[in-house]
Order: C-alpha cells, then sequence, then structure tokens
C-alpha cells in the first residue's frame, strides 16, 4: 500500500488563504476644516483647532493563513 493510497490522505486536507483590506482617514482629519459661523449678523468663517495631517495615507492590513484543515 502506497502513501497516496492510505485512507487518512482523505480526511486530510491542505487550507490556504489571504486577504488584503484598507481603509480611508477619517473625515477631516487629512486637511484642516474650516467652520461658518455668524457675528453681529455677519457670515464668517473659522480655522478648526484640530490641524490636518496632508501626509497620512490609508490603513493597509494584510493577513495570511495556513495550517492543515481535517474533515470530522
Amino acid at each position: 500500500m502506497g502513501l497516496l493510497q492510505a485512507d487518512w490522505i482523505d480526511n486530510v486536507k491542505l487550507r490556504a488563504a489571504y486577504g488584503q483590506a484598507n481603509n480611508v482617514p477619517a473625515y477631516g482629519s487629512k486637511f484642516t476644516a474650516l467652520s461658518i459661523f455668524q457675528y453681529c449678523r455677519k457670515p464668517g468663517v473659522l480655522v478648526n483647532s484640530q490641524e490636518g495631517q496632508p501626509n497620512i495615507e490609508p490603513e493597509r492590513q494584510e493577513e495570511f493563513e495556513r495550517g492543515p484543515t481535517s474533515a470530522c
């Protein structure tokens, strides 16, 4: 009886998975936002106190899984 003809080989399978996901920066985190306001019934603009980060890039995540699985 050869190795490839053994009964246990039917119950063991190799498994591999690879995935990538990304996420864009939150709204307002890339540029400094302006807020509209009124003062004495005249329109104006305020600069937000939270400064934006122009060099921010999307987040990227990678995952690789491997291993045996057995059929029960």
